[in-house]
């Protein structure tokens, strides 16, 4: 364990999970783990919803202890094994040492989200995927995603009306996380079936006008 605790002082995201599922398990709860610059996510996962103030005060508990100094944001998920939704989230703030509440902050990202959003701006092409049919899963959509050079080709396979004026812009506008260097354009195409040929409705052009987002 002492190998495990210098490496979740240092931050990594897998020594930290060891850590906290060495108190978690024998409750019958398991956490996962992921990290984006200064913000830390930790998911919960049980049989039953986990119970928000004991887990929460267990996490906020170790890592205290921990004491990993890059960490400004920390982000706690409960969810409900093989529920899609975490069931409660709940944040806590690096303030002159300590992680202190923050009810003010509003946890707009999915567990997990700033490791896929990292990789997509990267140009994978699997992060992008997954990123962007997350997104589309909110309307029952698939995509089949391409990028060549900076230009991303999204192929919605629909025969469902969509309203290319008004959806185009407002799924870019989506995907403005992602936008970087290696991700600059969107063609946007829809096919009605797979057999059929898919046909453009709009490309734009692809602008990050996030600031930092917690």
């Amino acid at each position: 364990m002492t190998g495990v605790l210098h490496q979740a002082h240092r931050g990594n995201t897998e020594a930290i999970a060891t850590f906290l599922n060495r108190h978690l398990r024998p409750q019958g709860a398991c956490a996962r783990v992921s990290r984006q610059g200064d913000r830390l996510q930790v998911l919960i996962e049980s049989v039953d919803v986990p119970d928000q103030k004991h887990f929460c005060d267990v996490i906020f508990k170790e890592l205290q202890y921990l004491v990993i100094k890059e960490i400004r944001l920390l982000q706690i998920y409960g969810r409900r094994m093989g529920d899609d939704a975490a069931a409660w989230t709940q944040s806590f703030m690096s303030r002159e040492g300590r992680l202190l509440p923050a009810s003010d902050i509003v946890i707009t990202q999915l567990f997990g989200d700033g490791d896929i959003v990292a990789q997509a701006r990267e140009g994978d092409v699997v992060a992008i995927s997954a990123y962007i049919n997350r997104i589309l899963s909110e309307r029952h959509l698939k995509a089949h995603v391409n990028l060549k050079d900076q230009d991303l080709q999204v192929i919605i396979e629909t025969s469902e009306f969509l309203d290319g004026p008004e959806f185009c812009p407002e799924f870019a506008n989506r995907l403005s996380d992602i936008a970087s260097p290696k991700v600059q354009n969107l063609s946007l195409y829809k096919q009605k079936s797979t057999t059929a040929t898919p046909f453009l409705m709009q490309t734009l052009a692809l602008k990050n006008q996030s600031k930092v987002r917690y």
